[in-house]
């Protein structure tokens, strides 16, 4: 079996500069406008990306990139570096501490190495496959509640022509769950907030590639479940992730596709 070390120390180190390029704009000032989708874009973004690809292009030249602002690209040697420079932009921007930099190394369809970096929190997650997940190099694993009315669920949905479903999906699970629920940004944060018990569960309605690709394994290799509200695996950009400690996944997959509509799915 292959040995991902190489690669895990590569990704964790470009995240941690990617970082500090953040912390320096936030600290520094940035712009900030706004993309045809209405999703926030800030030079912040690109300044972090802009590292995160030339140190990629240095060190694995014969790989693919998929990175949220330049696109899919590169050489397909079967392996796919998939990249967010800055996952939960509109926190980045409201000044709140909950954004970070993804970076993830799949082969085919199969997450192989994953990185979460929280810069404000110096908070670093990191997972190879067939390894145990971390916190800043400690093992964690996911919470042991075998209760949904126990749990404490995260709920963050697109409100783009999705905002009635996304409130029925949140008005659904906040019952399940007796109302503990959140709502807070950074899909790529949230995986890894599962994946060391802060928090039960985390649904999204829809969801994008680079938001997952590093978050998915190291909630998997914590013990945790991943899948999209139909239970099929996080693949693609588009589908619904329902992220949980695995004990109630099977409740929150019910109480999800429950609730019905495109949005959901």
């Amino acid at each position: 079996m292959h040995d991902y070390e190489r690669e895990l120390r590569f990704a964790t180190s470009a995240a941690r500069e990617a970082g500090g390029v953040l912390l320096a704009r936030r600290r520094a000032g940035f712009s900030v406008r706004e993309k045809a989708d209405r999703t926030l874009l800030t030079d912040a973004d690109l300044a972090s990306e802009r590292v995160l690809l030339d140190r990629l292009h240095a060190e694995f030249p014969e790989d693919a990139v998929l990175s949220e602002e330049a696109g899919d690209f590169g050489l397909q040697s079967g392996r796919r570096w998939i990249i967010d420079p800055l996952d939960g932009t509109t926190n980045f921007a409201q000044g709140l501490p909950f954004f970070a930099v993804s970076v993830a190394l799949w082969e085919g369809d199969e997450p192989r190495v994953g990185v979460v970096y929280l810069p404000v929190l110096n908070e670093e997650f990191a997972a190879q496959y067939s390894a145990p997940a971390t916190l800043n190099n400690q093992p964690i694993r996911v919470s042991p509640v075998q209760a949904v009315s126990d749990a404490m669920v995260n709920i963050y949905f697109d409100r783009r022509n999705q905002l009635e479903a996304g409130l029925r999906l949140f008005t659904e699970v906040a019952r399940a769950c007796e109302g503990r629920v959140k709502v807070l940004g950074s899909t790529a944060s949230l995986l890894c907030y599962v994946a060391c018990g802060r928090l039960d569960g985390y649904l999204r309605n829809r969801t994008r590639l680079w938001d997952f690709a590093a978050g998915c394994l190291i909630l998997e290799q914590a013990g945790g479940r991943v899948t999209d509200f139909d239970e099929q695996p996080l693949r693609r950009s588009g589908q619904s992730l329902l992220a949980s400690n695995g004990a109630i996944h099977d409740a929150l997959q019910e109480v999800a596709s429950g609730v019905g509509g495109d949005g959901c799915r």
